[in-house]
């Protein structure tokens, strides 16, 4: 009866333990999208091009804050070669 309920405890751990990087993840990739719709709306306006620029713009940024967010977060890459 011990072992069933460690063993319960032991796997509720784990899939948390799972769960919540992607979590982050995804928590982080709204984030960086909204600061690049965000960032691209006041390019807008300012420099007035029109909405399908716009799009290739938001998708150009987004794509590029997630790069510099996972070359920040790598264990494996250099140090010194990051931003």
């Amino acid at each position: 009866d011990e072992m069933k309920k460690l063993g319960l405890l032991l796997t509720a751990l784990i899939a948390i333990a799972a769960i919540a990087p992607a979590q982050k993840t995804g928590i982080i990739a709204d984030v960086l999208k909204k600061s690049a719709e965000e960032k691209v709306a006041r390019m807008q306006e300012v420099i007035g091009f029109d909405d399908n620029k716009a799009r290739q713009l938001n998708e150009l940024e987004f794509t590029f804050l997630l790069d510099v967010q996972k070359a920040e977060n790598c264990c494996l890459c250099n140090r010194k070669k990051r931003i």
